[in-house]
C-alpha cells in the first residue's frame, strides 16, 4: 500500500474513526500496534527486510534499556555510536561494500524508514539520560518507532507527544 493510494486514504479514515471510540492510552497504543504492522505488511517486501526492521527495533530498545540500568557519561554516547554504525550497514554506504564479503553485502536487508527510526532512538536516549522521558514498555517503544503515518515520510515526534497522544 503507498501513502498515495486510496487504500491508504481508507486506512487512515478508517482509524480516525476508532481511535476517538477507544479509551486509554494502552488500548490506544495497541491500535496503533496494530495498525504500524499491517501497514509495514503491505510495505516490507521479503521477510529478512522485516527481520532487519524487527532487528533493528529490538537492539534500540535493549540499548535504551541499558541507558535506564546502567546511566554514565559514556552510555549514551556508546549506544549511539553502535546505532550509528548499524544504520550506515544497513543504508548500505558505499564505502563499507569492501568490508563485507559479496554474498553477505548483497544479503543485507532494507530496513523502511530506518534514518527516522536512528534519529528517534538519539532522541530518547539523550532525553531518557537526562530523566525527561515517561516510563515506556517495549510495546509504546514499537508503536512509536513503527508509527505508520511518520515511518516513511516523518516527520521526527518525540516520545513525550506521542506518549501524551
Amino acid at each position: 500500500m503507498t501513502t498515495c493510494s486510496v487504500g491508504f486514504l481508507a486506512f487512515c479514515a478508517s482509524l480516525a474513526i476508532l481511535f476517538p471510540m477507544i479509551r486509554g492510552a494502552r488500548p490506544r497504543q495497541a491500535l496503533f500496534l496494530a495498525a504500524n504492522l499491517f501497514f509495514l505488511a503491505t510495505v516490507v517486501q521479503t521477510k529478512r527486510d522485516a527481520a532487519g526492521l524487527a532487528g533493528f527495533v529490538m537492539a534500540t530498545y535493549l540499548a535504551l534499556l541499558l541507558v535506564r540500568a546502567r546511566p554514565s557519561r559514556w552510555t549514551v554516547p556508546a549506544v549511539v555510536a553502535a546505532a550509528i554504525a548499524v544504520f550506515l550497514v544497513l543504508k548500505r554506504y558505499s564505502f563499507l561494500e569492501g568490508m563485507f564479503p559479496e554474498p553477505l553485502w548483497e544479503r543485507i536487508p532494507e530496513v523502511v524508514g530506518i534514518s527516522y527510526m536512528l534519529f528517534r532512538f538519539i532522541h530518547m536516549a539523550v532525553d531518557l539520560s537526562q530523566g525527561m522521558l515517561p516510563p515506556f514498555g517495549f510495546a509504546s517503544y514499537a508503536g512509536y518507532q513503527l508509527l505508520f503515518f511518520t515511518v516513511t515520510a516523518g516527520p521526527i515526534q518525540r516520545y513525550n507527544e506521542f506518549y501524551a497522544f
